[in-house]
């Protein structure tokens, strides 16, 4: 948490900077209920984590390749 009144969150090495406090709990919560999935492109060849929060607002962040740990693998779409 900071005093800006945002936060940094760390999902599987993979930081969410500038998350607004009354996010993380429901960042949180779709990552822990598997809401979170992996999504891959063909070009240019990358993966991100996409974590949906209820109210229709979505973070996406890359995923380093090689790096997917194994339940954002199985949660590709």
């Amino acid at each position: 948490m900071f005093p800006d009144d945002d936060a940094k969150i760390t999902v599987e090495d993979i930081e969410f900077p500038g998350i607004p406090c009354d996010s993380v709990p429901d960042l949180l919560q779709s990552v822990h209920t598997g809401m979170a999935h992996a999504k891959g492109t063909i070009f240019p060849p990358c993966s991100w984590l996409v974590v949906p929060l209820p109210g229709g607002e979505t973070y996406k962040k890359p995923v380093p390749r090689g790096t997917r740990p194994p339940w954002l693998g199985r949660s590709v779409r």
